[in-house]
């Protein structure tokens, strides 16, 4: 985690432009686990079930709050967090 960038039920989220790719008969196909791209370090990162659930919200709903994911996602918010800042230190998704 990046130090100032505490996740709290008003953050919002946002994925990076370009890091991110869904087609549903692809990863359906695939389990629902995907690979998704760093930027800045040119390397992909996989992401199991779990994560893709949440990165497609963060995708479909920019702006999304820490809050919702919770609700919609219906997992403990320790975990969720956990996720999140990890995407957040690969460059996958922006936090506000």
């Amino acid at each position: 985690m990046t130090a100032g960038n505490n996740i709290d039920s008003d953050t919002k989220f946002f994925t990076s432009g370009g890091s991110v790719f869904f087609d549903d008969d692809i990863d359906r196909g695939n389990a629902w686990v995907t690979v998704v791209f760093n930027q800045s370090k040119e390397r992909y990162v996989k992401v199991n079930r779990f994560g893709y659930k949440i990165l497609k919200m963060i995708d479909k709903s920019p702006g999304t709050t820490f809050e919702k994911i919770v609700e919609n996602i219906g997992s403990d918010a320790y975990l969720l967090k956990q996720f999140l800042y990890q995407m957040f230190d690969e460059n996958i998704i922006k936090m506000k």
